[in-house]
């Protein structure tokens, strides 16, 4: 097999300098979004990690309740039923 010269690396995305938003909040598609137009919509932004979930970032900017006490919190129905970017 002949040598290409194209060296092949890793891109790690794993960080906590990802952010998410709701869809219906912004009214953006994703590739708006991909052009930068997020940065926008800064108090809707919330803080996501990689790898994660929208569940665990979301009670980890204290919008939603954790869902470990009590009865959970009734606005997860809500938030499943988004889309988020």
């Amino acid at each position: 097999m002949e040598d290409s010269g194209i060296q092949y690396g890793s891109l790690l995305l794993s960080s906590r300098d990802w952010t998410l938003v709701r869809e219906d909040i912004t009214g953006i598609s994703g590739q708006a979004i991909s052009s930068g137009k997020l940065a926008d919509y800064g108090p809707d932004l919330i803080a996501a990690s990689v790898p994660g979930n929208v569940q665990s970032d979301l009670e980890a900017a204290h919008r939603l309740s954790p869902l470990w006490y009590g009865a959970g919190d009734p606005r997860l129905f809500d938030v499943a039923l988004s889309n988020w970017w």
